[in-house]
């Protein structure tokens, strides 16, 4: 079932793809940051980020790499490993037996498929001599546990390193596979496109305060390296799954309102990666009073499906059911503002960053929730309010499970599970 999905998937980003504008990445187009490489912090989640400090600003950074040849491709990504990460004292030997597995082509593939060794072990894989890793999953015979029983130089890596190493070049293989069907030697930039394209159209919308900005710069890390990014600043606030309930439950009226705003919104983008991790709330007098969504990078969004029923993050349940907007509330402004959306500018304004395919998938996604919402307005004209009218109490039957799993009560029952 998974590979089917994948497939899918894949099908129908390269069918997107050939309805894309041309256009070509050039130097000049975007701003240049120029930091030293003690001024990085590489960060492994589920993509490699640079951290810097700018400007008094804290900056992440995702890196657009080169589509290229895959062996190329992977030979460049732990080059960047040795070179920006590793604190081994042997880095050049170590880094030489790993360059050497990569011209058994047997090898080579065990790297595409990487991900799920990870997935498998992802409890235990960074107690290096836990003995579930062997060569025949993780393809690195070379630095393997058992060939180096012994071996100080290797001992020391795999103590040391070996987690951070997976980590980062599982991710880089992730976004490599997320981008088979790019010509070679294109930037990989599928997850950057759709979190520009999320904060154009949030602006373009008037909820621009919901969404973190997204540019394009180019990283210039010491005079060696430099790379094409997207660039976010750090957002301000914490994360609910972080929060604990007494507080959770402290919210404002602006607060369910702006929650409402984003589901709805996600639905129009297909976004459905706004997970508990992936936006913060922020607190007005003590009380969770809005929201910030980040990491809008998802390979998921904008993508070319007309449908507005479907699940939204975190499997919470669709906005839409049976043709009406399923939701105690409706803010009245943000629907007032979609119904006068002019989709010609809509195409101009995303068409940079989406291909046409997307593009008219969007259109009709806000086309069907137009649709809902005049429904909906037509059957309960009373549930829709204006901005000061969001109160506390009106949301008790959300809190209580009545709708299902939204946004709201999902906020309110997740936690950490660090």
């Amino acid at each position: 079932m998974r590979i089917v999905k994948h497939f899918i998937i894949y099908v129908m980003n390269w069918l997107s793809s050939k309805t894309r504008e041309s256009f070509t990445i050039k130097e000049k187009d975007y701003n240049e940051i120029n930091c030293s490489l003690e001024e990085c912090e590489f960060i492994a989640s589920s993509s490699n980020i640079i951290k810097i400090k700018s400007e008094d600003k804290i900056l992440y950074l995702k890196e657009c790499r080169i589509h290229s040849k895959f062996s190329d491709y992977l030979a460049n990504v732990i080059e960047d490993y040795f070179n920006l990460i590793s604190t081994s004292k042997n880095i050049e030997i170590i880094k030489k037996s790993i360059m050497q597995d990569l011209e058994n082509a047997t090898l080579l593939k065990l790297y595409k498929t990487l991900n799920r060794a990870y997935d498998k072990h992802f409890r235990t894989f960074n107690k290096y001599n836990y003995t579930g890793w062997d060569s025949d999953e993780v393809g690195l015979p070379t630095i393997s546990i058992e060939a180096n029983k012994g071996n100080i130089i290797f001992e020391e890596f795999l103590n040391d390193e070996f987690m951070h190493f997976i980590e980062y070049i599982r991710n880089d293989v992730n976004a490599y596979e997320d981008h088979l069907f790019l010509s070679i030697n294109k930037y990989q930039t599928i997850g950057a496109d759709n979190s520009v394209a999320t904060y154009v159209l949030s602006k373009y919308l008037g909820i621009e305060e919901l969404v973190i900005e997204t540019k394009y710069i180019w990283l210039n890390i010491g005079k060696k390296h430099k790379k094409l990014c997207s660039c976010t600043e750090q957002a301000v606030g914490c994360a609910a799954i972080d929060m604990k309930l007494p507080q959770k439950v402290q919210i404002t009226g602006e607060f369910y309102r702006q929650l409402f705003i984003l589901s709805l919104f996600d639905v129009i983008c297909f976004q459905r990666d706004h997970n508990q991790e992936n936006y913060f709330v922020q607190l007005k007098d003590n009380k969770v009073n809005s929201v910030l969504a980040f990491d809008n990078d998802s390979k998921m969004a904008f993508f070319p499906l007309e449908s507005v029923t479907n699940s939204t993050s975190i499997g919470c349940c669709s906005v839409i059911a049976n043709g009406f907007i399923n939701r105690p509330c409706i803010d009245e402004e943000f629907c007032d503002r979609l119904k006068n959306v002019d989709l010609n500018k809509v195409t101009v304004l995303l068409s940079p960053y989406i291909s046409k395919m997307q593009i008219w998938a969007l259109k009709h996604r806000i086309i069907r929730v137009n649709k809902a919402i005049e429904r909906t307005r037509e059957n309960n004209p009373n549930i829709f309010l204006g901005k000061s009218r969001w109160k506390l109490e009106m949301c008790d039957e959300e809190l209580a499970g009545k709708y299902g799993n939204t946004y709201l009560y999902h906020y309110c029952n997740c936690f950490s599970y660090r």
